[in-house]
């Protein structure tokens, strides 16, 4: 009950990777979706979402509950399903609300490590060696750098500036090397064209852009000192044969099982489980 409103709640029984015990749900998040991205007023708030997507198990449909806002704990259980594989790590922590430790924004470190965050994504898995910050509202510190309301950051760079790639909960995307071209571009998919003072900040505008999932970068610097950025919404799997020669341009897919894209077997990815 939640007031005098009946709300149904997926328990989970037993121990499938956080403890053995009864697991009570608080939210279930699509990484396809805008609903719970970061600065989703979701996180913020007390008001439930879509109470239905509570009973239907380890599926793809979203849900947010009062136990998000209302339920004091000392063990979250995160999960992630990639195709048919479900994947869960627990964070010891004592908290009167999930809501208390992510709505005010303010960073709270966790210590779990980086591998033990990779085992999410299993094979998938790909994290640039620097930053290593993880915990609740982890980002780096330069606008438009990556961001995870629960999370871990990498980066190239040995600090936290512009961490590139993440494995968190709302939306995320990794730009990895081994889905970078040179003198390719994708045409046919552009969502937005913007001017970029800097190579990396390519992928910045991409992070910022919810349905941005690949870059092409014109690499001649225009008169003004700048290049341009082309954000797709989609990657050139599934998509080969939009992927042109263009010596001039170099081409960036993401991999992450936040976007359909890179899942084997033409599998939706990813489903993110908070109990």
């Amino acid at each position: 009950m939640f007031g005098s409103q009946k709300i149904p709640v997926y328990c989970h029984m037993g121990n499938f990777g956080c403890g053995d015990g009864g697991w009570t749900l608080a939210m279930k998040i699509n990484g396809t979706k805008r609903t719970f991205h970061y600065d989703s007023h979701f996180w913020s708030n007390r008001n439930a979402y879509n109470f239905a997507g509570a009973k239907t198990g380890f599926d793809l449909l979203e849900t947010k509950l009062p136990t998000y806002w209302n339920t004091p704990f000392s063990k979250i259980c995160l999960g992630m399903k990639i195709g048919h594989q479900l994947r869960f790590i627990a964070i010891n922590r004592q908290a009167n609300s999930l809501y208390l430790l992510i709505a005010d924004g303010k960073y709270r470190a966790t210590s779990l490590g980086r591998n033990t965050w990779k085992t999410l994504i299993g094979s998938l898995a790909s994290l640039q060696h620097n930053c290593n910050k993880e915990g609740f509202n982890a980002m780096g510190s330069a606008n438009g750098s990556s961001r995870a309301r629960i999370g871990f950051l990498g980066n190239n760079e040995r600090d936290c500036i512009t961490p590139d790639s993440r494995i968190g909960f709302d939306q995320c995307r990794q730009f990895t090397p081994e889905k970078a071209f040179d003198g390719r571009r994708l045409i046919n998919h552009v969502i937005r064209i913007v001017k970029v003072l800097t190579v990396s900040f390519c992928h910045k505008m991409c992070y910022m852009e919810p349905d941005c999932v690949s870059i092409n970068l014109y690499k001649r610097v225009s008169g003004h000192g700048g290049y341009k950025c082309e954000l797709n919404n989609v990657t050139h799997e599934k998509h080969e044969d939009d992927l042109e020669k263009k010596d001039d341009y170099f081409y960036h897919a993401a991999e992450s099982a936040c976007v359909d894209n890179p899942c084997n077997n033409n599998a939706t990815c990813q489903s993110s489980f908070m109990y």
